[in-house]
């Protein structure tokens, strides 16, 4: 008996160790793509580029305009947003620190041509 109570209580405490672990040194960025209107622009292309390594993640805006990027580490980022029929628009210097959820909030395309 006690050995199987020592195995639960070990089994426990590894499995809160690696949750603890895992939101300690991950963040997301998230936003809401949207026409000047404030209409979602559904299928925006959006690309994240942690800006010391260069890395890139890709991803595209759902039908409500929302997009998200979970698990990035900590740093600098850039992303840039573009959809056919908008013009594309570039965010830069984008900090994110360890366990945060960084909001743009809404990110408004101009209408024009995709450049």
């Amino acid at each position: 008996m006690k050995v199987v109570k020592i195995f639960w209580v070990f089994s426990l405490l590894i499995a809160a160790a690696a949750s603890a672990f895992a939101q300690a040194t991950s963040g997301t960025i998230l936003g809401t793509v949207v026409d000047p209107a404030r209409s979602a622009v559904a299928g925006a292309a959006v690309t994240l580029t942690q800006k010391d390594t260069g890395a890139t993640r890709t991803g595209v805006a759902g039908s409500q305009g929302t997009f998200e990027f979970p698990n990035l580490l900590p740093g600098s980022y850039s992303i840039e947003v573009a959809a056919t029929g908008f013009k594309s628009l570039q965010l830069g210097d984008i900090a994110l620190s360890s366990s945060e959820k960084r909001n743009l909030g809404t990110v408004v395309l101009q209408l024009g041509a995709l450049t």
